[in-house]
C-alpha cells in the first residue's frame, strides 16, 4: 500500500498538549521529548512496535506506523529511470518551466536567482538528463532486439 492513499494522522496537525488525541477511531497518546538545544518535540507512539512516530496510518482497521503497516512512498515504487526523469522535471519546474518536458530548451535563469545556484541546478539537471537518455537508449536497443527476434 502507498502512504499517500492511506488515512493518516500527523502530529503536526494538532497543538500538542501532552494529552491523548482521538483520531482514526482510537485514542492516541502524545509524548514529548526534550531536544538538545531546548524545547520539546512531540511524538505519537506506535501501538504495535512502540516507536516514536510523527505520522500514524490506519491499516486494515489498526493504527500503525509506516514500518509496521508495511507502507511505502510512491517514489519508492518508481524504477531508477523514472526517478531520474522525475528529478530532471522537478529541477526544470523549479526554474519556471511549466510544460514541454525534456523536449524544450532549458529554461533561462529566473529573475532574482543567484547565478551560482542556477548553474549548479543546470549542471545537475543536464547530468540527470544524460543518464536518463543513456538508459532510454539502452532500453530501446533491447526492445529492438526482442522485436527482431520475434
Amino acid at each position: 500500500m502507498i502512504c499517500e492513499n492511506t488515512p493518516q494522522v500527523d502530529i503536526r496537525d494538532y497543538l500538542p498538549t501532552g494529552h491523548d488525541i482521538s483520531a482514526l477511531g482510537t485514542n492516541l497518546s502524545v509524548y514529548r521529548i526534550r531536544c538538545n538545544y531546548g524545547g520539546y518535540r512531540y511524538w505519537f507512539r506506535c501501538p504495535a512496535c512502540q516507536r516514536n512516530c510523527c505520522i500514524l496510518y490506519l491499516v486494515n482497521g489498526c493504527v500503525r506506523c509506516r514500518k509496521c503497516g508495511k507502507l511505502r512512498y510512491r517514489s519508492e515504487l518508481l524504477s531508477p529511470q523514472a526517478r531520474r526523469l522525475r528529478k530532471a522535471l522537478k529541477i526544470r519546474a523549479s526554474l519556471g518551466q511549466t510544460s514541454g518536458g525534456l523536449a524544450v530548451p532549458f529554461p533561462e535563469k529566473p529573475k532574482g536567482m543567484h547565478r551560482k545556484r542556477y548553474e549548479r541546478l543546470k549542471e545537475e539537471c543536464m547530468t540527470t538528463e544524460a543518464a536518463y537518455m543513456k538508459e532510454l537508449g539502452a532500453f530501446m536497443i533491447r526492445l529492438q532486439r526482442r522485436v527482431e527476434a520475434w
